[in-house]
């Protein structure tokens, strides 16, 4: 409920990925121009997700930007 309406509300959405060796790493997840994805992701917050897109550096921080997504459940 928290992460939907932070996300409905403008903060953009971060996806969290855990590696087979158990490292986490966040990407912040943007629309194909570069632009924050909230409203691509509103639905979206808490369930597990497959994208494609185009990883890139924005600073510190990894940015996805996202092409497509799958909800998986």
């Amino acid at each position: 409920g928290c992460a939907t309406r932070c996300v409905s509300g403008g903060i953009p959405p971060l996806l969290m990925i855990t590696d087979s060796m158990g490292r986490v790493t966040h990407y912040l997840l943007a629309d194909a121009t570069g632009k924050a994805a909230s409203a691509l992701f509103a639905d979206f917050a808490g369930r597990r997700v497959e994208l494609t897109g185009e990883v890139i550096q924005d600073a510190d921080l990894p940015v996805i930007r996202v092409q497509q997504t799958v909800v998986v459940w």
